[in-house]
């Protein structure tokens, strides 16, 4: 009786955690000047619908910076431009909050205190705060890319949610041949044919803004800031790449992510490890991209999920530290340290196979605890308890777990 008051005691202590961490992160919201800065760059979508998209990436916000997503994210954030600034930035970060809230719902074990530690330290870290203090859409990508690869899509509609999300930011597109790789070639082929029809849609709708980006804008790598300035999170910013030398140095760095991060994450995909896929791609998404800003790491929700899962506190201690706001003294230092946050997970994610609960169970291997549904088997040799398969994340064995 006593052990069962101090678990409830812990669950209490730990959501109320994440409540105290919610409430400072929309304190922080709050003070942001301008309000929304980035959610005010989606709103210029709506200025622009009527006139075949001419002039949308000559714009500027309030803050002077241009649209930079392709044309059918104008398309699908327009709607919050017939809304004032305070009502866009109150849905957008409602939508965040939800999306937040439904990964780490996927990504941690029914009951205890993972979820809301999950939400806790999800709360305080630089790349959640900050995609709610700017209006960014980083976590609804996220839930976007989570719902296929989590396998809470339909069988039939997988792979379109990762179209969706490549179409509207071109990082994603990084989980289409991880899909390939990981043996679900059909949903690789979903993604590319949803991302192809949503851009196709709209150049019709924007025929002047889609010729504008395809043609220019894609191919300015500094539009949305210096690729090597002091806040660049990814390896372009990271890697000294001035001249020839510099240059084959970065594409070395660049390649061997990409090796690493898909022959990781692949093997956890096709063993049933789907939340370290996510993490992994994600973060490799981010180190590879010419330019990522701190709200870009918000894979960092699953990678932590498994760190916590796996029961590797160490290095979701590190996580935590590199993704907070430490008091480094320069812009470069936290852009150094979270740029490494992102290689970590890359690296060093735990991604071993699952195994079986019971070698005698001829079952799926055991992927998490998230959904475990027992049945009773008839034959004694299969007395095991049989576990439905629903993707969690690329733990340990069952006995190293504890």
């Amino acid at each position: 009786m006593r052990a069962d008051r101090l678990e409830r005691l812990g669950l209490a202590v730990a959501w109320l955690l994440a409540a105290a961490a919610l409430a400072n992160a929309l304190l922080y919201v709050a003070s942001a000047s301008p309000l929304f800065a980035d959610l005010q760059v989606y709103r210029l979508g709506l200025h622009h619908l009527g006139s075949g998209g001419s002039g949308l990436y000559d714009a500027r916000a309030v803050n002077h910076a241009p649209f930079t997503y392709p044309p059918v994210a104008a398309v699908l954030l327009a709607p919050l431009g017939a809304l004032s600034v305070p009502a866009a930035g109150a849905v957008m970060t409602a939508l965040s909050l939800v999306a937040l809230g439904f990964v780490a719902r996927r990504c941690v074990p029914p009951g205890g205190p993972a979820l809301p530690l999950l939400l806790a330290l999800a709360l305080v870290s630089v790349p959640v705060r900050n995609v709610l203090f700017f209006g960014q859409v980083g976590l609804l990508l996220l839930v976007l890319v989570a719902a296929d690869l989590l396998d809470v899509t339909p069988r039939r509609m997988r792979g379109a949610f990762v179209g969706v999300a490549a179409a509207v930011k071109l990082t994603p597109l990084v989980f289409v041949p991880l899909l390939w790789l990981g043996g679900r070639r059909r949903e690789a082929l979903v993604a590319t044919a949803t991302a192809v029809l949503l851009s196709a849609v709209a150049a019709v709708a924007l025929p002047s803004a889609s010729a504008t980006y395809w043609t220019d804008v894609l191919w300015q790598t500094d539009r949305v800031g210096d690729v090597t300035g002091p806040r660049n999170r990814s390896l372009w910013g990271l890697v000294p790449h001035g001249g020839a030398g510099g240059m084959l140095l970065l594409g070395v760095a660049v390649a061997a992510v990409l090796v690493v991060a898909y022959v990781r994450a692949g093997r956890a995909l096709r063993d049933g490890g789907n939340v370290a896929a996510l993490a992994v791609a994600g973060m490799a998404s981010v180190a590879v991209s010419p330019i990522s800003w701190s709200h870009h790491l918000v894979w960092l929700v699953p990678a932590e999920a498994v760190a916590l899962a796996a029961r590797r506190f160490g290095r979701l201690a590190v996580l935590a530290v590199l993704t907070y706001r430490l008091p480094v003294g320069s812009a470069h230092a936290l852009a150094v340290l979270q740029g490494a946050a992102a290689l970590l997970v890359v690296a060093l994610l735990p991604t071993k196979r699952p195994v079986p609960l019971d070698p005698r169970d001829t079952g799926r291997p055991l992927v998490g605890m998230a959904g475990f549904e027992p049945t009773t088997s008839s034959s004694r040799t299969r007395r095991a308890t049989k576990l439905r398969h629903i993707p969690w994340y690329g733990g340990e064995s069952s006995g190293e777990r504890g």
